[in-house]
């Protein structure tokens, strides 16, 4: 322990202080100190808490006493709550300052002056990450006499629950009562705080509100620590994710009214954390919800009318840190407030988030080399931020685009008034050369004004050719060809599923199979090779069953035409009944395969589906020298095959597998809003990658899930790809 002393004469001093902690033996109790005038100088105390104490609160008392003069004069004894960090602790203390109390537990540190009842509530050892509460009766608000009143504390345990309860009779309303409620639990990173008001006196009824306003502190603030890098807002349906330095989702922009909140919470991420603080909030009797840099401010009750002994609880929310991700928000403030049916995909997943602004291109985002389209562009906000500027075009090598306006073609124009929740069309023309070899790329709308901002817009792009399917056959096994002019792949008819005899234009080949022979390869019994198809219940024995007898034909989806295999499961015990298909879809020109797979369930089971699209990989037709590239922890790593088994693992942000050979190459993902993993397994005998997918299926729907291969594309375009066919845009 340390104690600072201050010499606020014009003297030098000199003595000593007496030290005695109740309950722990202090090495040393008496400290000399010489301090000169004004100095402030600091003293050690070494203290021994005994590593079996329970105890958790002990009292230091210390007493200065002065020498002056050979005299010697005591001063008046400085008594000090000490606070041992163990665990299974929640405590209330009262300080030397007798208008304010603390209440202290292993992850909180809950200060309270007792003269209005200001509540500050922050993570224990971490003193700026910290919001108040506060609060007044009303309307109207604002001028409130209550701000000199005291408030008298108890304390109630029930269990290991403790709850602090504040109480005040108002002089703001005469014959009110305000109680205050703020219970922990030991061990537990969350708090809960409820405000009441009660009719103690009034004969009539009493009609009030109240105002809670939850602010994390305001003017110049220099310290990094618990300020946000995110802040995310359910509102208008969406899931809104803000840099809190960008000013758009304020108080006086973002609606106040609780129909048009989703959700009632609001969350941020520590700057330099993987930690996320969030508060819930009970949005019964709630009038107004208000935000500040997207984080809760204030939550206004409705006005209740109270006859004598009558209370009403006006505001109630729950404040908690250390969350590890939005998806465990979602999921606590489910538990506590929502009782909402939460989707397979969302309770496993999550939810996708979408910035306070965006920019898309309507209808579809494919565009056609070497034409001039003509596209709108459609801008969202979800408030009525400002944003006097000017938007230009930024586009990739060797195209050219205008707005097109009603004075003609402009190469910038002034940034539409935007209106809330609402779309803004703007519309551009853009010319793609005809001689580019990507199949994706970034049309890039740029923002200049009070902020530089780019609203990136991924394309698909597509060539003139035609896209041709024929049937053809191999040992009288039938399968349809398809070939877009970049690439060519097969899919047979009547077996499997696969996709096999993956080709470029030049030839070179990407994957093995053995059809239309099947056989044992590895860990594959059934083995046909190319993209196989694993469809398995979760608690499946054998999850490599025999493969199903299919029925493949043409199918398209606006630009994307392909083939669609379907079947009904028969080989698995668990999964017999269910519809399967896999659809293998490309554009003309394409370097592009969507792979879409959908279950029907038409029983009235629920029905958990696990599926695996296993690719057997040798570029050019051979394993040797192929090169792996993974997303990592920390960066992406590149790999040469060596004598040795390796498995990357599975990243759910970053769903890519690539693998390199030469000029060619091959790329395994998913699109964003797609949930699954890519995982490549080096065999030694065998390169294979495991595309994976969970699928809960209600009686009598559908379930959807999807993801992409592409060859020959710099490791750019993987990036491009899965925004450009992310679920929102498809």
């Amino acid at each position: 322990m340390y104690l600072d002393l201050k010499n606020y004469t014009n003297e030098h001093l000199s003595g000593k202080i007496l030290i005695h902690v109740d309950g722990i033996k202090v090495k040393e109790e008496e400290i000399d100190f010489s301090i000169e005038p004004g100095e402030i100088t600091g003293i050690e105390i070494p203290l021994a808490i005994p590593k079996d104490t329970k105890q958790s609160i002990f009292t230091l008392h210390a007493t200065p006493i002065v020498k002056i003069k050979e005299n010697e004069f005591s001063l008046p004894k400085f008594n000090l709550p000490l606070v041992a960090n163990i665990s299974g602790m929640a405590e209330v203390i009262q300080g030397p300052d007798e208008d304010k109390i603390t209440l202290i537990t292993d992850y909180w540190a809950i200060r309270i002056q007792l003269e209005r009842a200001n509540i500050f509530f922050s993570r224990r050892y971490v003193e700026d990450t910290k919001i108040r509460s506060s609060f007044e009766i009303g309307p109207p608000y604002g001028f409130d006499l209550d701000r000199t009143l005291k408030f008298d504390y108890g304390v109630k345990k029930d269990g290991n629950e403790l709850t602090l309860i504040l109480k005040g009779n108002s002089i703001q309303v005469k014959g009110l009562r305000i109680i205050k409620n703020i219970r922990v639990v030991p061990g537990v990173k969350e708090v809960e705080h409820w405000i009441e008001l009660e009719n103690i006196e009034h004969q009539g009824s009493i009609t009030t509100g109240g105002r809670v306003n939850t602010t994390r502190g305001g003017g110049l603030n220099v310290n990094p620590i618990g300020n946000f890098a995110k802040v995310y807002t359910p509102i208008f349906n969406k899931y809104i994710e803000c840099d809190p330095t960008f000013p758009v989702m304020t108080q006086n922009l973002v609606s106040d009214k609780p129909e048009d909140w989703n959700e009632s919470w609001t969350a941020g991420e520590l700057m330099g954390e993987v930690n996320i603080s969030a508060l819930i909030w009970n949005p019964e009797n709630i009038e107004k919800i208000k935000i500040n840099q997207g984080f809760l401010s204030d939550l206004e009750s409705k006005q209740t009318s109270l006859k004598l002994g009558e209370k009403v609880s006006v505001v109630h929310f729950w404040y908690a840190h250390s969350y590890s991700s939005l998806r465990e928000v979602r999921t606590r403030w489910n538990q506590l407030i929502g009782q909402k049916e939460m989707s397979f995909e969302e309770s496993l997943y999550g939810v996708q988030t979408t910035a306070p602004i965006t920019a898309t291109l309507k209808d579809n985002n494919i565009l056609t080399k070497g034409t001039i389209t003509q596209k709108t562009i459609e801008m969202l906000s979800v408030t009525p931020y400002p944003l006097p500027g000017k938007l230009s075009l930024i586009l990739p090598d060797k195209w050219n685009g205008f707005f097109v306006t009603p004075e003609g073609k402009q190469q910038q124009i002034e940034m539409p008034e935007l209106v809330p929740n609402s779309k803004t069309p703007i519309e551009i023309e853009l010319t793609i050369p005809d001689d580019t070899l990507k199949s994706s790329d970034i049309v890039r709308l740029h923002f200049s004004g009070e902020f530089e901002m780019d609203f990136d817009m991924a394309v698909m792009l597509k060539g003139g050719s035609e896209i041709r399917i024929q049937e053809e056959k191999t040992e009288e096994q039938e399968v349809l060809m398809v070939e877009n002019g970049n690439l060519r792949f097969k899919v047979p008819k009547k077996i499997g599923g696969d996709l096999i005899q993956l080709e470029d234009s030049e030839g070179n080949s990407f994957l093995l199979d053995s059809f239309p022979k099947v056989g044992p390869k590895f860990f594959m019994e059934s083995y046909l090779g190319g993209i196989q198809p694993a469809m398995f219940h979760t608690s499946e024995d054998n999850p490599f069953a025999e493969l199903e007898n299919t029925e493949t034909e043409e199918v398209s989806e606006g630009d994307w035409v392909g083939v669609k295999t379907t079947w009904i499961n028969e080989k698995s015990e668990r999964l017999k009944g269910q519809k399967y298909s896999i659809s293998y879809l490309t554009l003309p020109d394409s370097n592009i395969i969507r792979i879409k797979i959908e279950n029907v369930n038409e029983t009235p089971r629920k029905v958990n589906t696990i599926v695996a699209m296993i690719a057997d990989i040798a570029l050019k037709g051979e394993t040797s020298d192929n090169v792996i590239r993974v997303p990592g922890g920390m960066k992406n790593w590149i790999r040469n095959r060596v004598q040795k088994p390796f498995i990357n693992q599975a990243n759910m942000e970053e769903v890519w597998v690539r693998v390199e050979k030469d000029e060619v190459s091959l790329s395994f993902m998913s699109a964003l809003g797609f949930f699954g993993s890519s995982t490549i397994f080096d065999g030694q005998v065998l390169l294979i990658n495991i595309l994976l997918s969970m699928m809960e299926t209600e009686p009598y729907q559908t379930s959807k899930s999807e993801f992409v291969i592409m060859i020959n594309q710099p490791e750019e375009a993987i990036e491009e790809v899965r925004k450009g066919l992310a679920k929102n845009q498809c």
